[in-house]
């Protein structure tokens, strides 16, 4: 681990004087950390399952929770009519593209949705770690970059970058998004988002950061007049509701409500309401559960705001929407929802370029826990949900 933070630099001043390291070494240095992250999940989950005779299968072994729902889509599409559920419970509240490619991969390969599943989420986290290293190098000293790309890796809640679930492909269409957002590269930047419009339902919130980083960039009178240039910062934005278009098309086609993704929330108790009263009630009449879901909430909120106070406008606005738009509906998954988006790690990156000691401690108060969180993931914990 201490060759992962060697210092190449005093710490909060860009390297000077020295050649910087290859891409090549950037890459392997990145997948290295991606592996070993990887390997530390796959590896207590199987301790655990051996230790306590739970009898899960390797295939299987992070697969909990929404993963059926995801199999089930990749395996046989979605449902034409709510099925006899008690609850009303149906698959259309999750959206369509990451079990899309799960299908995909699990055919190309002949190992079957699950696989695929697990395939695709694996690669794409290991695709987005390596673009955000290099999106974190120009902006911040490389000690801290990669102090961010360890931290994610190993953070507690990063057992979602391997399970079956949207984490890993959002986390990477979210920061090739805003990557080439930055580069001025828009309509990738908007391809992108249209993906991640199609993965999550609060994809197609991130018009609103790109929005305000073309704003930084080229500012509102250019943008309202529409100054040379600015034609594809237009173009960009406005293809960010592709996937999500595509999504209630569909959903009105065969299920004859486009927002069908919405309306089966009910099903899971989900009602809209004021975020911040939501989190308040947690705090006062809630479990231990949700009194830790709403901390956790409000450390998300924190941490945007100080993103926004130091100069990361867009990231901070990432974090604060991460947070507030679930917690409208319920607090439950705030810790998975607010601590997989890479701005949490960015804000760790910025407050510990005071001190390197400070980043040995904060990976001592992040990994211990993913131990635990791992092996409750595997035991079915419902507080994992």
């Amino acid at each position: 681990m201490r060759s992962m933070l060697r210092n190449r630099s005093e710490p909060g001043i860009r390297a000077t004087g020295q050649p910087e390291l290859s891409w090549r070494a950037d890459l392997a240095w990145v997948l290295s950390v991606g592996v070993l992250s990887r390997a530390w999940v796959f590896g207590v989950a199987w301790l655990f399952n051996e230790h306590f005779g739970l009898g899960r299968s390797p295939l299987r072994l992070l697969c909990s929770w929404d993963c059926g729902w995801y199999e089930g889509i990749a395996a046989h599409g979605y449902q034409a009519q709510p099925p006899d559920h008690p609850l009303g419970e149906a698959n259309w509240a999750f959206f369509p593209l990451f079990p899309l490619l799960a299908r995909s991969a699990g055919w190309a390969t002949g190992w079957g949705a699950l696989a695929g599943g697990l395939l695709v989420a694996n690669l794409a986290f290991m695709t987005g770690l390596c673009v955000l290293h290099r999106h974190l190098r120009s902006r911040l000293p490389p000690e801290a970059a990669r102090f961010v790309v360890v931290a994610l890796a190993f953070s507690p809640y990063s057992l979602y970058f391997s399970a079956p679930y949207t984490e890993s492909l959002y986390l990477m269409l979210m920061v090739c998004a805003m990557h080439c957002a930055h580069q001025r590269s828009w309509v990738w930047a908007g391809l992108f988002a249209a993906a991640l419009s199609a993965t999550r339902n609060l994809g197609v919130f991130v018009v609103l950061p790109m929005a305000l980083m073309a704003v930084q960039q080229f500012g509102w009178r250019a943008l309202l007049r529409l100054a040379p240039g600015t034609e594809r910062v237009w173009l960009g934005l406005a293809l960010v509701p592709l996937g999500l278009f595509m999504f209630m098309a569909f959903l009105h086609h065969h299920m004859g409500d486009a927002l069908a993704f919405k309306n089966v929330q009910v099903a899971w108790g989900g009602t809209l309401g004021n975020p911040l009263r939501v989190i308040w009630q947690a705090f006062q009449t809630g479990g231990l559960y949700e009194q830790y879901c709403a901390a956790a909430a409000c450390l998300g909120l924190l941490l945007g705001i100080f993103l926004l106070a130091r100069g990361w406008q867009p990231e901070g606005l990432i974090l604060i929407i991460g947070v507030l738009i679930p917690a409208a509906v319920r607090v439950w998954s705030a810790p998975r929802y607010a601590f997989a988006l890479y701005p949490v790690f960015v804000a760790l990156g910025v407050l510990t370029q005071v001190s390197p000691r400070l980043r040995w401690l904060v990976l001592g108060l992040l990994v211990p826990p993913s131990g635990f969180l791992i092996a409750s993931w595997v035991a079915q914990k419902t507080f994992m949900i």
